[in-house]
């Protein structure tokens, strides 16, 4: 059994939240990303299907939110989103929580009818999961972030269409495009 093996994923609950806060506090040693959380709550774009945690004996040590992206260039119906943010306890990393977190929201996200999923920020570790870069479809962004920052998966072989811009919702261009 692997370390990560014995780790329960399910959907966030209203009782989680402050414990997840707490996780995306402590992985990236700020606030911004506990406050993307919050504010993504608050979007049409959330999807509490698609917004996991990770718990051990019952203590949240993950937490992994996948949201709806909006789509310009394009008549197809929006089945893309947004991956981010991602955090798990840094003492509980190097466990392959957030790989098991990642395939299971990834999983879910397939079988709820989603085509592709798009991340920005973190491209060398999500390119490790099978996502590659998005210059690959000649994706563009809403953000204000270099498309080398930016990567994709298909969850179904050749949907993700070309040369489409991606529209991170609201509260993610108030983490990137602060210039």
């Amino acid at each position: 059994m692997t370390l990560a093996e014995h780790i329960h994923i399910r959907p966030e609950r209203p009782a989680d939240f402050d414990h997840i806060e707490t996780v995306h506090r402590a992985a990236f040693e700020g606030e911004a990303e506990a406050a993307l959380v919050r504010a993504l709550r608050e979007t049409p774009a959330y999807l509490p299907e698609l917004a996991l945690v990770a718990l051990d004996n019952g203590r949240v040590v993950g937490h992994i939110m996948l949201s709806r992206a909006r789509l310009q260039g394009t008549a197809q119906e929006e089945r893309i989103l947004i991956l981010g943010p991602e955090a798990v306890l840094p003492s509980q990393s190097h466990r392959g929580i957030g790989a098991r977190l990642l395939q299971e929201a990834l999983t879910r996200a397939e079988a709820a009818g989603f085509v592709a999923v798009v991340e920005a920020g973190r491209p060398d570790y999500f390119r490790e999961h099978g996502f590659h870069p998005a210059d690959r479809w000649h994706l563009k962004t809403s953000l204000s972030l270099p498309i080398a920052q930016v990567s994709a998966m298909e969850l179904t072989p050749d949907t993700l269409p070309e040369g489409i811009t991606v529209v991170f919702p609201e509260p993610f261009h108030r983490l990137f495009n602060t210039t």
